[in-house]
């Protein structure tokens, strides 16, 4: 493997672990940074289809909704071609609700697969296109009391966030 396509696979996963900080911290300004300007969204939940430059404020006002929320990524493939490269990762979301009025939760577990085409253009890798694909969700409730939340500042600013 050269040595331009392990650079390409790099920066491509930093881009995929800086759209999960941009949900989970509602940075829409980070999160647009990883389309292209005329890069789109195919995603069932929330429902958003388009121009992503259109549609990341409705991502984040959707992920505003969830007082908390995580997302992570486990495994990924990355394929590179030159100036192009199409990735295929996992992803595990947790988004909890407010508290109902018996102050419990019902988590949202959500399990799926973003599908992204990506390109480089002027020196910079970033997204084309992606398609989440949702595999499988369950919801599980959590009792009031039987999980500490123990982020509740916002994260400080550090020269690896962006």
């Amino acid at each position: 493997m050269s040595v331009e396509v392990l650079a390409a696979e790099s920066e491509i996963r930093l881009q995929l672990h800086k759209y999960c900080r941009a949900v989970n911290e509602l940075d829409a300004e980070l999160l647009i940074s990883l389309w292209h300007a005329d890069g789109t969204i195919d995603c069932e939940e929330p429902a958003l289809r388009g121009a992503a430059a259109d549609l990341t404020g409705e991502l984040i006002d959707w992920h505003r909704s969830w007082p908390e929320r995580f997302h992570q990524l486990t495994n990924w493939i990355i394929k590179v071609d030159g100036d192009s490269a199409v990735s295929e990762t996992y992803t595990l979301d947790v988004l909890r609700p407010a508290p109902g009025r018996k102050g419990d939760e019902l988590d949202s577990h959500r399990r799926g697969r973003y599908l992204d085409r990506w390109s480089k253009r002027d020196g910079r890798w970033a997204l084309d296109h992606r398609q989440f694909v949702r595999n499988y969700e369950w919801r599980q409730q959590v009792f009031a009391g039987s999980v500490e939340v123990r982020a509740q500042a916002p994260h400080q600013e550090t020269a690896v966030a962006r």
